[in-house]
């Protein structure tokens, strides 16, 4: 391995990253927010070293504008970031204006400004001692990369011997890369588009590897969509797909983690290990399907190995601190998902992992894990058996407004699914819930409560119908207040940035001779859509240039904005009005838990 300064690059970064996240914590002394940092920290760090710089690069442009906010007097909280993208070419004057007009700052005199300036000013220095490391690491020094090229030549070599025809080699030598991170999947690209183009031994590879992770931003990237059919076409592409079997190689995000038929492939290697071992079944699934032609698949995963015990140990110590932090000040639900529970779940879920790592296979036989938070598509495959189990006419017979209950579980509550027109909604309101703002409805949530088998307890309170119609009549409101939202047209406008206000005004009051009015309506929704910083800029700079006549200067300001290519500006639907009873109930249930001791959700 290339050495720098006696001692091999990528031994320097784990040292580093060792040497500041991995020491021992202090219980009385570490919060749980830093042990959550780090955990999300290594975690990049064991997919990628690329994905680690690049985090810790962000994070030091972060702290560079949060510094230059506090030298504004000026707090800002973490939804600024969304709306400073490219601050960094910003001038004083544009980022003061842009703090200026933001939502999401707090004045600097509600906090200790000495101490919180001391604090982000040390975090800074150390995170640039990480980029600085950790940027000098190359994909060709990266032993991790290199243990994937050989796996790829011995795929490819494996197929070969297994083959009697060329398209059955070319399938059989088809893989699909997984990484949980963008940045990794970049990383991994670079490299093998070097090997795959300069080494022999990968010639069937040889122009037939692409890569998608969300939009295409360079060479051999695609959109999910391209990739699949290209990838896969006899399975994923429709029937009217014209194009050829164009790849053998593909690198993805989870963006194909779900619902894209891959099974004219064979072999699936996952970079990166997701905590969450559902991932792992999810990404299986791609290709272990009904109809595939292969006898056998291939499932290949990368475990870190010194330090897999102190990546799932953080995660155990962190899980719990949150879960003692929330009770202590009465908090009922902790900031990360089954915090409260942190030894069971954790438990199970280590244990699946080193399953995984001995290479048993009841997780993909059994279809997923007990602990795992299952995906639409698990529980879109559980109705499917009920219907084919012949409960398909029961189903639609049943009445509206039915309901039942069960015993399961840590909430206790009741659930709600109601229809407005073709829409579903579901909604779970905690037991002693008050306000209809405190109701759950994210749909993972709603579904996870409600997940039950054959054998869970049916179960009614003697009170659950009074306390149903009281249950519901939170919902119903909570679900009309949520539609009554997109009932006014002034929730369903961007926000629109002072430079492109004045610019809007401007041009109306002072139109170009020659312009028609489409053109000119059309250049004023452009000025109320999204724009980058970037983008805001060259249009600021036109702003203040001198022109001779308003009219001309219409005229500069209407070709910056066409020159953008951002596109007018299209409200999203705007909803009809209706009256609350208009939201109709299709069925509840009472969940009352089973573990009296466990905290209520709110």
């Amino acid at each position: 391995m290339p050495e720098s300064g006696g001692e091999p690059v990528l031994t320097m970064a784990r040292y580093q990253v060792e040497r500041y996240l991995l020491v021992p914590e202090d219980d009385d002394k570490e919060t749980s927010w830093v042990g959550l940092l780090r955990s999300n920290m290594l975690k990049r760090f064991e997919s990628s070293a690329h994905a680690f710089h690049n985090t810790c690069y962000r994070m030091v442009q972060q702290h560079q504008i949060f510094l230059e906010s506090l030298n504004l007097d000026q707090v800002i909280q973490k939804e600024f970031y969304k709306e400073c993208s490219g601050a960094e070419e910003l001038d004083d004057d544009d980022f003061q204006e842009l703090l200026s007009e933001s939502e999401n700052t707090e004045p600097l005199e509600l906090y200790d400004s000495e101490k919180l300036r001391k604090d982000v000013e040390n975090d800074l220095a150390l995170l640039k001692e990480f980029v600085e490391v950790s940027g000098q690491v190359k994909p060709e020094e990266d032993p991790k990369l290199e243990a994937l090229v050989e796996e790829l030549l011995s795929i490819a070599n494996q197929a070969k011997k297994d083959s009697t025809s060329e398209q059955e080699e070319i399938d059989n030598r088809k893989v699909i890369i997984f990484s949980y991170f963008k940045d990794t999947a970049v990383w991994i690209l670079e490299r093998l588009e070097k090997v795959i183009n300069q080494d022999d031994r990968f010639k069937s590879y040889r122009g037939r590897f692409i890569a998608t992770y969300g939009s295409p931003d360079r060479e051999h990237v695609v959109d999910a969509k391209k990739a699949s059919w290209g990838f896969a076409p006899r399975t994923a592409a429709p029937d009217n797909y014209a194009h050829q079997d164009n790849y053998d190689i593909l690198i993805s995000t989870d963006v194909l983690a779900e619902g894209a038929n891959l099974q004219q492939c064979r072999n699936i290697i996952n970079y990166d290990l997701p905590w969450n071992p559902m991932r792992l079944v999810q990404r299986h699934g791609r290709i272990d399907r009904l109809l595939s032609q292969h006898k056998r698949v291939y499932l290949r995963t990368f475990f870190p190995d010194k330090e897999l015990d102190n990546l799932l140990g953080l995660e155990q110590r962190v899980r719990r601190k949150l879960a003692i932090a929330a009770a202590s000040v009465g908090v009922s639900d902790t900031p990360i998902l089954e915090g409260a529970e942190s030894d069971m779940i954790f438990a199970q879920t280590r244990e699946e992992i080193e399953k995984i790592e001995s290479e048993e296979t009841d997780i993909f036989e059994m279809g997923g894990t007990d602990s795992a938070a299952q995906t639409g598509e698990e529980y879109r495959q559980i109705l499917r058996e009920a219907i084919n189990k012949n409960f398909k006419d029961e189903l639609a017979e049943l009445p509206w407004k039915i309901g039942s209950g069960m015993a399961k579980g840590k909430y206790s509550g009741y659930f709600f699914c109601a229809k407005i027109g073709d829409q579903t909604f579901l909604r779970f309101v905690p037991e002693g819930t008050k306000k209809s703002d405190e109701i759950i409805d994210e749909i993972g949530t709603c579904l996870r409560i409600i997940e039950c088998t054959e054998q869970t307890e049916h179960f009614l309170p003697e009170n659950s119908y009074e306390h149903s119609y009281q249950a519901w009549a939170l919902a119903q409101e909570g679900i009309w207040q949520s539609w009554d939202y997109y009932t006014d047209n002034k929730n369903l406008q961007p926000k629109v940035r002072k430079i492109n206000r004045e610019s809007d005004e401007f041009i109306l009051t002072y139109p170009p001779n020659d312009i028609d009015k489409t053109k000119l309506e059309k250049i004023s929704n452009t000025l109320i859509s999204p724009w980058s910083l970037r983008e805001e800029r060259k249009l600021r700079d036109v702003w203040k240039e001198e022109f001779p006549s308003n009219q001309s200067k219409s005229v500069a300001l209407i070709k910056a904005v066409e020159d953008s290519g951002i596109e007018p500006y299209e409200p999203p639907e705007r909803f009809p009005k209706i009256e609350k009873e208009e939201v109709k109930l299709i069925c509840w249930l009472a969940i009352s838990a089973t573990n009296k001791n466990e905290t209520q959700l709110r």
